[in-house]
This record gives structure tokens, sequence and C-alpha cells, in this order.
């Protein structure tokens, strides 16, 4: 009896604290989409909000589905992009239009991934819908599972594959302002690398530190940190300049090994 009910107790502990730890990571970026009327449009903005005190990376997936009144076609426009989110930060994604006097049933749909690509979180809106809500919020899981699979998590968005993600691992301010600039120019210069970078720092003698630039677990850049702030954007420029010739050596490598 006494097993019986220490099991029981067990169960109720890893429902509890396994649906707590779901809530957790459910409140690490929240997502919306607003909406506005522009002259003869309606656009719709994508929202992206870090509930947390942590830097988060995130790719989102921004899709217009529309079911043709008439014809009964579909189609699906979409946008694809990658952001940094500071602490608490409120963020606009993307925006996308459709016309004000459309008689087409509409479904806008956000996506939001982590670095990991796990999908963290989702917004829609359906417009001129005569759905009843059970058979919506269906259709909506099921798009969702769909974009959900391991195939899809392993390729990128129908068959793209991701490029543009860099993990922060940095433990100082000069390490956070040395990643926010790495960053920013990695994408603004759209490097094309599919692999995960990573800015990692770790402790040295005394209160010094260093910080490497890995791509994946090769170390392509590495240099002691000092807090003054040409200093660490002059390291983040070689940093990309390192980086850059690492994914053009890679990329002459395997053109070599598909010649031969």
């Amino acid at each position: 009896m006494r097993v019986s009910s220490c099991y029981t107790c067990l169960f109720l502990f890893m429902f509890f604290t396994s649906g707590l730890r779901a809530q957790v990571k459910e409140k690490l970026v929240e997502s919306s989409i607003e909406q506005t009327i522009l002259g003869n449009q309606i656009v719709f903005t994508a929202i992206a909000e870090n509930k947390t005190m942590i830097i988060q990376s995130i790719h989102y997936k921004l899709s217009v589905i529309k079911n043709d009144v008439n014809s009964g076609n579909r189609s699906k426009n979409e946008q694809s992009g990658a952001k940094v989110l500071q602490a608490y930060e409120k963020l606009e994604l993307s925006k996308t239009g459709i016309n004000v006097d459309t008689k087409d049933r509409i479904i806008v749909l956000l996506l939001v991934y982590d670095v990991n690509e796990n999908l963290i979180s989702t917004s829609r809106v359906v417009l001129n819908d005569t759905k009843s809500e059970d058979k919506i919020k269906e259709e909506f899981n099921s798009i969702l599972e769909s974009a959900s699979t391991k195939e899809e998590s392993e390729v990128g968005f129908d068959g793209i594959k991701l490029s543009g993600i860099v993990i922060d691992e940095c433990k100082t301010k000069a390490g956070r302002d040395f990643y926010q600039l790495f960053y920013s120019s990695y994408l603004s210069r759209g490097i094309e690398g599919d692999k995960v970078i990573k800015i990692v720092e770790t402790l040295t003698l005394g209160s010094n530190t260093k910080i490497a630039v890995k791509v994946e677990n090769d170390i392509v850049f590495e240099f002691f940190v000092r807090s003054q702030y040409d200093y660490i954007k002059s390291m983040a420029d070689l940093a990309i300049q390192k980086v850059v010739f690492y994914f053009k050596s890679l990329k002459r490598e395997t053109q070599l090994i598909k010649r031969y």
C-alpha cells in the first residue's frame, strides 16, 4: 500500500514538474500578430517579445495562407529570418499586407524557433472564416505538426537549410558587446554559412576572460577581452574576416571533393 502511494506521489510530482517546465519554456519568447489598416491594405506585423533577462537568438517564419473563395485553390507566401532579442525586448520581426476588400479565407501564421530549431512560440490570425473554432484549432495543429517534423528541423524550412545561427555563451558586458557587434555584422553581410557558430567566453588568470569564436568544434579566432569599445569592435571585425575565410575554405574543399 505504501509502495503504491509512493508511485502515486512520484507520478504527480513528475506530472506537475513537467507541466511547469513546459510553461516556463513557453514563456521564454511570446509572439503576436498586430493588425493595422493602411489605405486599402490590412498590414500584419509579426512581433516577438523576450520574457527573460537572457539574450535570445531566434528564427521566425511568417506565412500568409490564402484559400481562393472562387476556385478553392490554396496558395502560401512566406517570409523568414533571424533576430536577436535583448533582455525583455519586444521586437518587430516582419510585416506583410493583404487587400482590405478580399473575400478569400486568409490565415496569417507566425512560428518562432530557438537556436536549436525547436518551435517555442506561435501566433495566428484567421480572416473570412466560416469554420467552427474546433475545426480552426484542428487545422492549426495540423500545420504545426508539419512544421515540427524531424525532417524539416534537420534541413530547415521547405528544404532550405537554415543559416545565421550564432549562440551567445558570454559572461561579461564586454563579451555581450562583442557578440552583438559580431552577430549584427554576420547578418548584414549575408554570410553563407550553414554551421552553428558559438561565441564562448571563459575565465583565465585573475579576473580576465578570453573569447573563442567556434564554428561547430573548430576554433577560428580567439582573443583576450578588454573592455574598451574600439578594441571590442576591432576584434569583432577581425573575427568576421576569419569566419568568412573559414566558410570559403570549406566551400572550396567541398567542391574539390565533388570534383574528384
